[in-house]
């Protein structure tokens, strides 16, 4: 599919009155979700570490860059208020997507992409995007997107 195709049936998913910015948002929503994506074909994907200690999940974690680099821009935000709830809600992060190594079919598949693989988890205010690649039981972390953030840094 190209850019362009995507582009547009990205704009046909959305309702007939939809604004502007709902529209920008939702193209740098998928712009986002193709770069971290575009990331792990590179090979610059990192393995995640497990929270629990030793123990051996089903399938190994990966995070795209950019998906680390969100979380820890979504860190620095709310450090600069709170520093406790900074630090929970990392922890809260990493125990949802630790929980996708037992249980990566769990999430909901991305409306946005309509691809069984591409898949995300809720952890308000966060989308957590992810590609499941069962071949090599993978589940790779695409990006941890804020609802409310602008455009992702291309």
């Amino acid at each position: 599919m190209t850019t362009k195709e995507i582009a547009l049936k990205t704009i046909e998913q959305l309702p007939e009155n939809v604004s502007w910015e709902d529209i920008q948002a939702r193209i740098n929503f998928v712009v986002g979700v193709y770069k971290g994506l575009r990331e792990l074909e590179e090979g610059k994907g990192m393995p995640g570490q497990s929270q629990r200690g030793i123990r051996r999940l089903a399938y190994q974690l990966i995070w795209a860059p950019s998906a680390r680099l969100d979380l820890t821009e979504l860190a620095s935000s709310i450090a600069e208020f709170r520093t406790e709830a900074s630090t929970r809600f990392i922890g809260s992060v990493f125990q949802v997507v630790e929980r996708l190594g037992d249980f990566p079919e769990s999430g909901r598949i991305v409306p946005e992409f309509d691809d069984p693989n591409i898949r995300e988890v809720i952890r308000k205010p966060c989308r957590i995007v992810y590609r499941i690649k069962p071949q090599d039981r993978t589940v790779v972390i695409v990006r941890v997107r804020h609802v409310a953030r602008g455009t992702p840094q291309l």
